[in-house]
């Protein structure tokens, strides 16, 4: 993994242990601020088995998202077909109040293996889109 670095703040993990960190979503996004919420209602749909796998487990856990370079070792051009394509939504889950075990981290590492980094929200912003949709034809239907 790349240094952590962005465009809103500066290394906002220093103090975060490594092997407690995961690095669940890198994916290119528009830098505008007029699609910041479809780019997050793709991130809230791709966390939902991460953030399930926690609760079960009885982990007290955070996620965090950045804004900016992506963290990946040599992103830049894989996830898009343009190499200047830089911005990106990078999401990382770490335990919270205290460190997962080597066991939890081995099943986690396992359960979830070749599942991320997700680096394309496009399938999770549709979903996410979807469910938005069938919730406004409840609401109208009442």
């Amino acid at each position: 993994m790349k240094e952590k670095e962005n465009f809103l703040s500066k290394s906002i993990h220093e103090n975060s242990d490594p092997t407690q960190s995961h690095l669940i979503v890198c994916a290119p996004c528009s830098d505008d601020a007029d699609y910041e919420w479809i780019t997050e209602v793709g991130v809230t749909e791709a966390i939902v088995p991460f953030k399930a796998w926690f609760v079960d487990n009885n982990i007290p856990h955070v996620f965090e998202m950045n804004w900016g370079n992506p963290w990946l070792d040599d992103v830049a051009g894989k996830l898009t077909d343009s190499p200047t394509h830089t911005f990106c939504i990078n999401v990382t889950v770490r335990a919270n109040k205290r460190p997962m075990t080597k066991e939890e981290r081995m099943v986690f590492e396992l359960k979830f293996l070749n599942k991320f980094p997700i680096t394309n929200l496009g399938p999770y912003i549709e979903q996410g889109m979807r469910k938005m949709g069938e919730a406004e034809g409840e609401q109208e239907q009442k």
